[in-house]
């Protein structure tokens, strides 16, 4: 658990001395920043912002792409790249 919510998915990155981390957002309609980046000594360096300012949105699953980006998913339809150092959506593109 991280932030009192459980793990979903974690990239450890190749730095070996890092890692992105998506956590089981709490149900209900508010928008939850579940995608982290932790160091390694499991503090938060980073929270990724959501693609919307709506009221009910989060990450929905993670994945590293051949440029070593983390590509995500949410719940609003957004596929967004975002930079595993810094945690800056860096594009988005509306899926649904």
């Amino acid at each position: 658990m991280l932030d009192g919510l459980p793990v979903l998915d974690l990239i450890a990155l190749s730095s070996g001395t890092a890692a992105v981390v998506l956590l089981d957002p709490p149900g209900g309609h508010a928008a939850v920043r579940n995608l982290v980046g932790v160091g390694p000594d499991a503090h938060v360096s980073w929270r990724a912002e959501l693609p919307t300012t709506g009221e009910s949105d989060a990450f929905v699953s993670i994945e590293l792409t051949e440029k070593g980006l983390i590509a995500a998913s949410t719940w609003s339809g957004y596929r967004v790249l975002i930079s595993p150092s810094t945690g800056t959506l860096i594009g988005q593109e509306f899926t649904k």
